[in-house]
């Protein structure tokens, strides 16, 4: 009963936001049609329930949260922006920007009220066309009586654009920050290198063509310490011919193993748990690297598909944010502007398109 209900009340709270947008979409996936409603949405069907949702207040709460997602500010972290929600008027933010898989993003929101209040937020992998809605993957909230800030970890399984959706609930609002950072997913391999350091790369030719390198190569000097990318555990350390002294880890949480060659000493042991940034071995160049300079070669193998490009779980991102540079103390309150020139644009800076002049 409890799974019937809930997705009956899914299907009832997603017709009120499709309504407004996104039309009769076909789910993305069974898994997709029989998850459990997000926050957001047990939210849209509670406003059902006390005969909200037909008010002119709910309509337009409803709308604004899917404008939010179908009109997005396109930008790229690392990002942040300081606002303020008014409580009288239903408001949402919306976020567009780019992920790859290998990326971790963090998104950290802070909202000051003078009410307790809900805050929701829900990140979304965009629809691969048009025609169909973007698919929930993640979603969080701040909740009364709770701290007033949340944080959001999230890693894709696939490449793509993804949609981050901010709102808090009716007749409350305040002060809010969001900071929205990406960074590589693994720690680097290599103590005190970084992705500068590879020197040869997934898929390059061996053996004048006849095979291709499944893997990167991370060159630093022979005794390095080596460490470990993820939290996992070892499933095998081994001596062979073409690797020389190899570890293999097991990552449960990515479903992956990891494989480390040519090492010059290994320092751990098969079936030890190991942490990001644990000391696991030492560069070298045993095996069938003993004519090149000490390296480690670095290698992802994901259940079901074989060996991958770890590339984008290295590759060290930008993560500098830029400092808001406008006067905050005003946010929330009316004041009179004097002056000529006055511009409002589409995001927060002055290369937005400007979308009008104030008088």
């Amino acid at each position: 009963m409890n799974g019937s209900f809930h997705r009956i009340t899914r299907q009832l709270a997603i017709s009120l936001l499709a309504a407004t947008s996104f039309g009769c979409e076909q789910a993305d996936s069974v898994r997709e049609y029989f998850r459990d409603p997000t926050p957001h949405e047990a939210y849209v069907l509670n406003l059902a329930h006390a005969g909200l949702s037909e008010t002119a207040l709910g309509q337009d709460w409803i709308r604004v949260s899917t404008d939010a997602v179908k009109r997005p500010l396109v930008m790229d972290a690392p990002y942040v922006e300081e606002g303020f929600f008014p409580p009288r008027e239903p408001s949402a933010l919306g976020y567009r920007f780019p992920l790859k898989r290998g990326q971790r993003l963090t998104v950290r929101i802070e909202l000051e009220s003078s009410e307790t209040a809900r805050l929701f937020v829900d990140l979304f992998r965009s629809a691969p066309d048009t025609m169909r809605a973007p698919v929930p993957v993640q979603s969080d909230e701040v909740v009364p009586g709770g701290a007033n800030t949340t944080e959001m970890v999230f890693e894709p399984r696939r490449n793509g654009d993804y949609l981050l959706r901010i709102q808090p609930e009716l007749l409350r609002g305040g002060r809010f920050t969001v900071v929205v950072e990406k960074e590589p997913a693994f720690e680097f391999p290599v103590a005190g290198r970084t992705h500068r350091s590879i020197g040869s790369f997934f898929g390059d030719p061996r053996e004048a063509g006849r095979r291709r390198h499944h893997g990167v190569d991370i060159f630093a000097p022979r005794g390095t310490p080596v460490v470990a990318s993820a939290e996992a555990y070892v499933s095998r350390v081994d001596t062979t011919p073409v690797g020389g002294r190899v570890i293999w880890l097991r990552d449960r949480q990515r479903n992956a193993s990891i494989y480390y060659a040519h090492l010059n000493e290994i320092l751990i042991r098969e079936d030890a748990p190991v942490f990001p940034g644990d000391t696991i071995g030492r560069v070298g160049n045993t095996g069938n690297a003993r004519t090149t300079p000490p390296h480690l070669h670095f290698g992802l193998y994901i259940r079901g598909e074989g060996p991958s490009d770890p590339w984008d779980y290295l590759f060290e991102l930008p993560s500098e944010l830029e400092p808001v540079q406008v006067e905050l103390a005003e946010l929330g309150d009316w004041v009179r502007i004097t002056g000529r020139e006055i511009y409002l644009r589409e995001r927060p800076s002055r290369r937005g398109q400007v979308v009008a002049e104030l008088p």
